[in-house]
């Protein structure tokens, strides 16, 4: 069980970060989600206590995807309320989160926009910061703050630190989605020692999409983000996906040629020669 402790900003925030955190409450759909009883929790926080730029999050180059801003309340009624308070005869506008969990609205910090999510899906709608982020996937993102103090797991600097995930809830059809994420565009190395068990528990519970079918059409696409991961995936856990795809790989030795591998096997053949190309640095 995760035990919890409450800091104030001050005292787990670099300066720089602290005043960043003052921007970030400056938004308004974020100052009135907090005035409504909610709290941000998740990315944009992480990035304030790893010293990280917002604006770095927030930036949308071709490569990565741009950070949001997550708002959690303790029921829906609060979201409501948060939702009624928003002025939207400006710029502002809002839409449904490809996820359906949450509201998205679009705001400017400065002249630039963010999107701001109220997260107001009854079911990850909790009564405490606590019960809210033990549901996270990620430990890393276990992360909040409610307008005074910040929440975050004991030993989380230690944890996060070793620039890996730790998986902590892997209920949801989208967990090779979000370790691409954030392995590709928010530096982390991959998944750490202590994840390995529930990663493969996950992985053999992919290869049937069923079990994830309360989470509507989308879990098929998402599971398959598997291939997008395989680099960070073992031999052992590759050979649970023998004989799941294949695909068309090209090569060119004077003339193309084009021939259907099975995507396990081709993986662990890449995954080998980078480990011995890397071992003869």
């Amino acid at each position: 069980m995760i035990e919890f402790i409450r800091s104030n900003p001050e005292d787990v925030l670099t300066e720089s970060s602290q005043q960043e955190l003052k921007k970030l409450c400056q938004i308004e759909s974020v100052s009135v989600g907090l005035a409504s009883g909610g709290w941000v929790a998740g990315g944009a926080i992480r990035t304030l206590l790893r010293g990280e730029s917002l604006q770095s999050y927030f930036s949308n180059p071709a490569d990565r995807v741009p950070g949001d801003i997550d708002v959690f309340f303790p029921d829906v009624s609060h979201a409501n309320i948060a939702m009624k308070s928003l002025d939207f005869s400006r710029r502002r506008y809002s839409t449904r989160s490809f996820g359906g969990s949450a509201t998205q609205v679009t705001d400017y910090l400065a002249t630039d926009s963010v999107t701001v999510q109220y997260v107001d899906k009854e079911e990850l709608c909790l009564q405490s910061i606590e019960a809210c982020l033990s549901r996270f996937d990620f430990v890393n993102c276990m992360v909040a703050f409610d307008g005074k103090s910040i929440t975050m797991p004991m030993g989380w600097r230690e944890l996060d630190s070793e620039n890996t995930l730790c998986i902590h809830n892997a209920h949801s059809p989208f967990l090779a989605a979000r370790i691409k994420k954030y392995v590709k565009w928010r530096g982390y190395k991959g998944i750490s020692r202590d994840s390995r068990e529930i990663f493969v528990d996950w992985l053999v519970r992919s290869l049937d999409s069923s079990n994830f079918s309360s989470f509507g059409p989308g879990e098929i696409s998402a599971l398959e983000k598997v291939k997008e991961i395989g680099h960070l995936l073992t031999s052992e856990e590759l050979l649970l996906f023998i004989g799941k795809w294949s695909i068309s790989e090209r090569e060119n030795y004077g003339h193309m040629i084009e021939e259907k591998i099975d995507w396990a096997l081709g993986q662990i053949n890449k995954n080998s020669k980078n480990t011995c190309s890397s071992a003869s640095l």
